[in-house]
């Protein structure tokens, strides 16, 4: 205490603070104030080589103190934000990571900046696709209005479809690939190299389907905290890549190709957008500072629909066409200056059906 508040102990005196208890001593609060104060003194004398009693003392006890974090906590709110994130939910709490005062105040920044990027990204998106969806309005004469008049029936589809879903499995991954990589040099989290959900579902892989024609929604990647959201990006081909700031500290980022191509984006205002366009087909690798593969972006090729696995390692498409159809699946690798994982599966569709296969990653 004295090297914080000088003041508060008279001159040539010392103040100290002794805790006991929390969550795995209650009993502590059932001592009298001689063993209160002896157990303090013990707890000090050896490691400070202090030999007399306390001159003065002064004792507090609360019924709930300060949270006391159990082994692999720092890991389990790693897991539980990236479950989260992928449903757009933001874990929000002052004492994740943390019980001091600067802590407590970094962790509702660290909310406010993710629920900024989530809000920030939504808007993008619908106006991405209101501009991309919109149609001249019809009027009389044109073909569109005619035919609502005369009540004409639109033209029937081609071939009924089908659904896919491809799940990613990975049972019994080594503990060190699902485990925390320590703080980043924004002093967040580093996501694990691998993310499982508890039935052995791989989260944030891409699965692409061959032979499909691509998708039209919206890519956005939000920077925040020396992190990208969402940890994967499953971009259709001939679409830009929309990459949002939401983060006040200036970055260098840059996107590494699968050939090694490297697009630099240099960020320094909160809110700032850059589109990227041309992506070549593959995997590539997000850097933020010397923070290598803080996210991963598959640029899928003309002849591909891809999407991301969910929060249970699960991978659904809708409208395919029957017939029988290679699903690939690409991971991130698992380990520095690693490959991408990579396996893949083949799966016969029938119309109005959904087909369900399995891959494995690993045992």
């Amino acid at each position: 205490e004295t090297s914080l508040w000088p003041n508060r102990a008279p001159v040539g005196k010392v103040l100290l603070r002794v805790m006991l208890g929390g969550s795995r001593e209650p009993g502590v609060l059932d001592l009298d104030d001689e063993q209160l104060v002896a157990r303090s003194h013990r707890a000090v004398s050896g490691t400070l080589s202090i030999s007399g009693g306390p001159e003065a003392h002064n004792l507090v006890r609360w019924p709930r103190a300060i949270p006391q974090y159990s082994l692999g906590h720092r890991g389990r709110v790693e897991r539980a934000e990236s479950e989260l994130e992928d449903q757009r939910i933001v874990l929000a709490g002052n004492a994740y990571r943390g019980v001091s005062v600067n802590d407590c105040i970094a962790g509702g920044r660290r909310v406010a900046r993710r629920v900024a990027a989530l809000i920030a990204a939504g808007a993008l998106m619908l106006l991405t696709a209101c501009s991309s969806t919109a149609q001249r309005p019809s009027h009389p004469g044109d073909a569109g209005a005619s035919a609502e008049r005369t009540g004409t029936p639109e033209p029937a589809s081609e071939q009924a479809a089908g659904d896919v879903v491809v799940e990613v499995l990975w049972k019994q991954p080594p503990a060190a690939l699902v485990r925390s990589r320590g703080a980043n040099a924004c002093r967040g989290e580093r996501r694990p190299w691998l993310s499982v959900h508890a039935a052995g579902g791989v989260r944030n892989a891409v699965v692409v389907l061959d032979g499909q024609a691509a998708t039209t929604e919206a890519a956005v990647l939000r920077l925040g905290d020396c992190r990208a959201w969402p940890a994967m990006v499953a971009l259709a081909s001939g679409h830009d890549l929309d990459v949002v700031n939401a983060d006040r500290r200036s970055a260098d980022v840059a996107l590494i190709g699968p050939a090694g191509e490297k697009r630099g984006l240099p960020m320094r205002v909160l809110g700032q957008r850059v589109r990227v366009p041309d992506l070549e087909g593959g995997l590539w690798t997000v850097n933020i500072g010397a923070d290598r593969g803080v996210g991963y972006v598959h640029a899928a090729t003309s002849e591909q629909r891809s999407t991301v696995t969910d929060g249970r390692g699960r991978a659904r498409f809708s409208g395919v066409k029957p017939g029988k159809h290679r699903a690939r699946v690409i991971h991130p690798p698992v380990k520095p200056g690693g490959a991408p994982l990579a396996a893949e599966a083949v799966v016969e569709v029938v119309a109005n059906e959904t087909s369900k296969i399995s891959v494995s990653l690993g045992k």
